[in-house]
């Protein structure tokens, strides 16, 4: 093989790394490099501690439907896994330096599923070795072919840390992926409206509740943020003087906007001190409407404590501001009975005078 110039592999080094934010281009980027490396097959596998794969990329798919019979079987008399785990992560090998011809003759990988199979010689080695998951890179050479030179296995020792790092930085990315959704599902199931501004005001996010009570703030907030002459900004640059939260409320016919400014943490942001300034969102806009407030339906709080039917509607219908009295008239049974319900109410949810109830009542997450 000719000596790969380097121009050629870094630009899919390059994209090595990019397919981190783009996991779905990664099985290209190993088709790439089959063409690159004139190779027949480059295959990526991610398995856990007891070898349930994770994530199998073959470049050949010729190569899928026989790969049931070697996970069943041949796995676990492949000599090569005995090499591969001796080496430390990230270093090259090439199985004809450990397994010559008449080592071959007599190995039953090699004489039935190898070689019956048209395959060969391999090179690679381990790109991943923790608690958690272990991973191999491979590149192979289907039967009639040399095994890897040195120019090309000077390649893959090249490659194979790149692979490493990206892996690594391919966990962490994950790690933060799955934060970020569970913070969004949550923030959207908040009986709160919560959005994200910019350091001028700029609008970043919104979430539903958000959506829905911004435009009952037009006289301080347009599509893409806060107005220049509106309050809202005048309480953001208060806001940015300060360092602190600061508040407002906007009276309406029914009830009133609530409104909390405060800036973000850069603890929160997992940034650095460096990176701070080039964060897009400074501000949280936290919105309450007092007339909004939505209570756990009562086939929820049935659910959590245990309560029968009656009870379960009597503790919503107290929690949405009905008295004692009122509940019995508008359901044709004595006050004295209702009591009764209440008292059993309070003793199922553990608490012990009916105000107590009702803010407990609160704070539960509606479904």
């Amino acid at each position: 093989m000719a000596r790969l110039p380097l121009e050629q592999l870094s630009p899919l080094i390059a994209e090595l790394y990019a397919s981190i934010a783009t996991p779905a281009a990664l099985p290209l980027v190993l088709s790439q490099l089959e063409k690159l490396l004139d190779v027949d097959m480059v295959h990526l596998r991610i398995f856990n501690n007891q070898h349930q794969t994770i994530l199998k990329l073959h470049t050949n798919p010729a190569i899928l439907p026989l790969l049931a019979s070697y996970d069943q079987h041949y796995y676990t008399i492949d000599p090569r896994k005995a090499v591969i785990r001796q080496k430390p992560v990230g270093e090259a090998y090439c199985c004809a330096d450990y397994f010559d011809d008449a080592f071959v003759s007599r190995s039953a990988l090699y004489q039935d599923w190898l070689i019956p199979h048209g395959w060969r010689y391999v090179a690679g080695g381990c790109v991943m070795r923790n608690q958690q998951h272990n991973a191999d890179l491979a590149f192979h050479y289907m039967l009639g072919r040399k095994p890897f030179d040195q120019d090309k296995m000077a390649v893959i020792k090249l490659l194979l840390p790149h692979v490493v790092q990206m892996l690594q930085l391919r966990e962490q990315t994950q790690a933060l992926r799955e934060r970020a959704a569970i913070g969004l599902h949550a923030l959207e199931h908040l009986q709160y409206g919560v959005a994200g501004l910019g350091e001028e005001g700029e609008l970043r996010y919104a979430n539903r509740q958000a959506e829905a009570l911004l435009p009952q703030l037009a006289d301080h907030v347009r599509p893409s943020g806060l107005q220049r002459d509106g309050q809202l900004y005048r309480l953001l640059q208060q806001c940015r003087l300060q360092g602190h939260a600061v508040s407002y409320r906007q009276p309406q016919a029914s009830g009133a906007l609530h409104c909390l400014l405060l800036p973000v943490s850069r603890s929160v942001m997992w940034l650095p001190e460096t990176d701070w300034n080039g964060c897009h969102t400074r501000y949280l806009l936290i919105l309450n409407h007092t007339r909004q407030h939505r209570l756990a339906p009562a086939s929820q709080l049935r659910e959590l404590f245990g309560l029968s039917p009656a009870e379960a509607r009597l503790a919503h219908a107290l929690g949405c501001g009905q008295t004692v009295e009122h509940y019995a008239a508008a359901n044709c049974v004595s006050v004295n009975t209702v009591r009764t319900q209440l008292s059993q109410v309070l003793q199922k949810t553990g608490e012990s005078r009916q105000p107590d109830l009702i803010r407990m009542l609160m704070l539960i997450p509606p479904l």
